[in-house]
């Protein structure tokens, strides 16, 4: 459905189809590829399943979620020219840019439910949103100079490690529906929806087209973080501190970010954060965002430059290796984090490194100091 708040009459062509997906889509509004499924353009039922790596607007795979380091590391997301059809050859023609796609009519800073229905539920980490850039050229190919850089909604799942819960603790609702405050736009954009995967390498990608039609008016969001600072730092940790900001009324939480990455989410109760399993001597850049309960971010907080401490005593400590053997209370770097052996072990299989899914038992995360903060 969608929630027009300027009580006017419109037609939104908001076209909804009950599905019975392979995976996981958006059913409405409807999606490219639900047009091109229903003309016959593309392979039946694909349109459920246009799944290719995760991450985007990243362009390498085997990376590491930075909020949840334990989860499945990616493989490449949708190469530009290929972001509507996930790299799928049978959905090629969602990628086509001679063709007049048919349009939802919006109303930029309209509230507008975008309903995902599952079949195959996998164990999720979150739901992110793109739009493209004002200016962005429609004759050429989707790609990601042509996507705004950062998602203007993310819906995050902060239970982790994902295979400490329950598949029902970690699948989405079925259906799942977002209701997404939509930018401020005129004219013809492209949205763009990502359902990304915690217990595997992939995403689920859902273009949608949409006319914004003159006249909305864009709903004042959350005021920005403001006075972000450190308490302390430890070698492989930093303790983050902001204030909230002067309107914070409408705020529900917090996204903390490293270098651009997103590391943490806390309510809005709380103001302080620990990032955890840094290297030490190290340089991080920090800042913070706002949002409030239609997931509408501020803009970002001041940044903050943190450091960690060397490594007490010196030295490099060495990587962690496959058919080693370990002794208790030895010390690896793994995944650019330090890790201490809690039983002393040959490493046989790579399920038994430090943070994998067994290496719990025989690992934990190294130098964790605490400086006491008032929380």
């Amino acid at each position: 459905m969608s929630l027009n708040k300027h009580a006017r009459t419109r037609d939104p062509q908001a076209i909804s189809w009950k599905v019975s997906p392979k995976h996981g889509a958006v059913a409405s509004p409807a999606s490219r590829a639900y047009f091109a499924e229903k003309q016959g353009l593309i392979e039946g039922n694909l349109q459920y399943g246009i799944e290719w790596g995760k991450f985007f607007p990243a362009v390498v795979g085997g990376l590491q979620d930075p909020y949840a380091p334990t989860d499945s590391t990616n493989i490449a997301p949708p190469v530009d020219g290929k972001i509507a059809s996930g790299e799928r050859p049978m959905a090629a023609y969602l990628d086509r840019t001679d063709i007049d796609w048919q349009k939802h009519k919006v109303y930029g800073g309209e509230a507008l439910d975008f309903v995902w229905e599952f079949s195959a539920r996998h164990k999720y980490r979150r739901f992110n949103y793109f739009i493209t850039r004002v200016g962005w050229d429609p004759s050429q190919p989707l790609s990601r100079a042509q996507f705004e850089a950062e998602p203007f909604a993310t819906f995050l799942n902060t239970r982790k490690p994902h295979w400490a819960y329950t598949d029902e603790e970690m699948w989405p609702a079925n259906p799942t529906t977002h209701t997404l405050t939509l930018p401020m736009r005129e004219g013809y954009y492209v949205l763009l929806g990502v359902w990304e995967i915690a217990e595997t390498d992939k995403a689920f990608y859902q273009v949608i087209d949409l006319d914004f039609l003159p006249g909305g008016e864009q709903p004042e969001g959350p005021e920005a973080p403001t006075e972000l600072h450190d308490m302390g730092t430890t070698e492989t940790s930093v303790d983050l501190m902001w204030a909230h900001p002067a309107n914070s009324a409408a705020i529900v939480g917090y996204f903390i970010y490293r270098d651009g990455n997103q590391v943490g989410c806390v309510p809005v109760t709380q103001r302080t954060f620990t990032d955890d399993n840094l290297t030490p001597d190290s340089s991080y850049r920090y800042t913070v965002k706002a949002f409030d309960a239609e997931h509408r971010l501020s803009a970002s907080s001041n940044v903050h430059n943190a450091r960690t401490k060397p490594s007490e005593g010196g030295g490099e400590y060495e990587d962690w290796k496959l058919n080693e053997t370990y002794t208790t209370g030895q010390i690896v770097r793994h995944n650019q984090s330090l890790w201490q052996c809690l039983a002393s072990h040959p490493a046989l299989v790579e399920s038994w490194a430090p943070g994998a899914a067994d290496g719990f038992t025989l690992w934990k995360a190294y130098g964790r100091k605490r400086i006491s903060i008032n929380r």
